[in-house]
C-alpha cells in the first residue's frame, strides 16, 4: 500500500531519518554541511563500487514546505517538457541535477543517483 506524502505518519527530523536508515544497515552521511543538515546521502554499506546505490534525501521543515517544493519542481518539469503531467508522490520530477525522479513522503523527498568509485 502506498501512502501519499501528506498522509505519512510523522514529519522526520534529519537525525531521525538518519537513524532509521542506519538501523536498516545503510550508510548515511550528511551531504550538506553542518549549517545544512537537511541533505542526507544514503548508500549501501561497504566500499563504494560502480554498482553502489545512492539515495539523496532532502528533509524539509514540514509537509507544507515539501509540498511547495514538489509543486515548484513539478511546474518546472512540465515547462521543460512542454507537457502536462499529473502530480505523483511516487514518481515525482527531478529536483537535483544528476539524480532521478523523486519519491515524496511527508516532509522528505528521496531521489536516486549513481555513485562513482574513487
Amino acid at each position: 500500500m502506498t501512502v501519499a506524502a501528506d498522509e505519512a505518519p510523522v514529519a522526520l527530523a534529519p537525525l531521525l531519518l538518519q537513524q532509521q536508515f542506519s538501523s536498516c544497515g545503510f550508510t548515511v552521511t550528511n551531504s550538506g554541511s553542518p549549517a545544512n543538515p537537511n541533505l542526507l546521502d544514503i548508500r549501501d554499506p561497504g566500499p563504494i563500487t560502480p554498482d553502489s546505490r545512492l539515495v539523496r534525501a532532502i528533509v524539509y521543515t514540514d509537509a507544507d514546505a515539501a509540498s511547495a517544493a514538489h509543486q515548484r519542481a513539478h511546474l518546472l518539469a512540465e515547462n521543460r517538457a512542454q507537457v502536462d503531467v499529473p502530480m505523483n508522490d511516487d514518481n515525482g520530477p527531478q529536483v537535483l541535477p544528476g539524480y532521478g525522479g523523486t519519491v515524496w513522503r511527508n516532509n522528505v523527498a528521496l531521489m536516486c543517483g549513481k555513485q562513482v568509485a574513487d
